[in-house]
């Protein structure tokens, strides 16, 4: 799918100012990647939509296993 391309582009080069609506469209699409809660998480942090992006954190961290600590860190430290 053509927006799946477009927001791994867009993580690659660190423009989350742009990712939103290609997340948008990969996740209406079906289009389902453990990641992508962590870039909405992101997107909408950047965006200053904080609820947003604290709930789309929260939605990722849901999906991580007990042994991976650096992600787990990682995303506790943007909900803080």
């Amino acid at each position: 799918m053509l927006a799946q391309k477009i927001y791994q582009c867009y993580i690659d080069i660190d423009d989350e100012d742009r990712i939103l609506p290609y997340l948008k469209a990969a996740k209406e699409g079906g289009i389902k990647e453990k990641k992508m809660d962590f870039y909405f998480g992101r997107a909408y942090h950047k965006l200053h939509k904080f609820p947003e992006a604290i709930e789309s954190y929260n939605a990722y961290l849901a999906t991580l296993k007990t042994n991976e600590h650096h992600e787990t860190q990682l995303t506790q430290q943007y909900i803080q």
